[in-house]
C-alpha cells in the first residue's frame, strides 16, 4: 500500500514540476494550463525560430556553464529542488534560442503543442545511498562514481579488506558529511502525450503526431 501511495506522489510531483517548467520558460510565449483534477498539463507556444543564437548550439554541461541565459532555471529554487540539472539546462537551451516573435513579417514561425495526463504510476525500487548525497558530489565532482570505482577495487582483487579500505577513504574524503544518507526512490510514471511542432506558414507538421 505504501508502494502505491509513494507512486502516487510521484506522479504528483511529476505534474507540478512539468507546469513550473512550463510557466517559468514559456508562460509569456503562449498558454500553459494545469488540470488540477485530471493532473493533466498542456502547452501552447508560438516560437521564433529566426532569432536562434548558433553559438549556443552545442549543449554541454560546460556550455550551459559558460550560458550567462540560465538565470531563469537557475535562479527557481523550486525547479533545482524538483528536476535535473541537465534536463533543465535542455529546456533553457531551447527557450533562449526560440522566442516570442515580434511582428509577422518573419517566415520561420513554429507553434509547439503539448499535452502530458499521467494515467499509471509504479514504484521500481528504493534504496539508501551512504556518505554521498548531490551537494556532497557537486562540491566535489571527483567523488562522482565513488561507489562504481568501489565495485572495481572487488571486481579487480576479490578482497573485502581492500574494499573496507577505499570505503574508509572515501569517508575520509567526504567528511563530517559521511554520517548522511540518500534515499533514492525510481518510479515509473505512464502518460498520455500529445506533441507537435508545426510549421505555421506551411502548416506542415515539422515534428510529432498530425492533427
Amino acid at each position: 500500500e505504501w508502494e502505491e501511495e509513494l507512486a502516487g506522489n510521484f506522479s504528483v510531483a511529476f505534474g507540478l514540476a512539468m507546469r513550473e517548467l512550463f510557466e517559468t520558460l514559456f508562460g509569456d510565449d503562449g498558454g500553459v494550463v494545469y488540470n488540477d483534477d485530471q493532473q493533466s498539463l498542456s502547452l501552447k507556444a508560438t516560437l521564433d525560430c529566426n532569432h536562434r543564437d548558433t553559438s549556443s548550439d552545442n549543449t554541454t554541461e560546460e556550455s550551459f556553464a559558460k550560458n550567462d541565459n540560465t538565470s531563469i532555471v537557475e535562479n527557481n529554487n523550486y525547479l533545482n529542488l524538483m528536476m535535473d540539472q541537465l534536463l533543465l539546462q535542455q529546456y533553457q537551451h531551447l527557450h533562449n534560442n526560440h522566442h516570442l516573435p515580434q511582428n509577422n513579417n518573419h517566415q520561420k514561425m513554429m507553434s509547439i503543442h503539448l499535452s502530458i495526463k499521467p494515467i499509471k504510476a509504479q514504484l521500481q525500487n528504493i534504496f539508501a545511498v551512504p556518505m554521498l548525497t548531490r551537494d556532497i558530489v557537486a562540491s566535489k565532482p571527483h567523488l562522482k562514481g565513488g561507489y562504481q570505482r568501489l565495485e572495481r577495487v572487488f571486481k579487480e582483487t576479490q578482497s573485502y579488506n581492500e574494499v573496507k579500505q577505499k570505503t574508509y577513504e572515501l569517508a575520509e574524503e567526504v567528511g563530517l558529511d559521511s554520517a548522511k544518507r540518500t534515499v533514492i526512490a525510481e518510479a515509473t510514471i505512464t502518460c498520455l502525450e500529445y506533441f507537435q511542432v508545426k510549421d505555421l506558414e506551411s502548416g506542415r507538421v515539422v515534428q510529432g503526431m498530425e492533427d
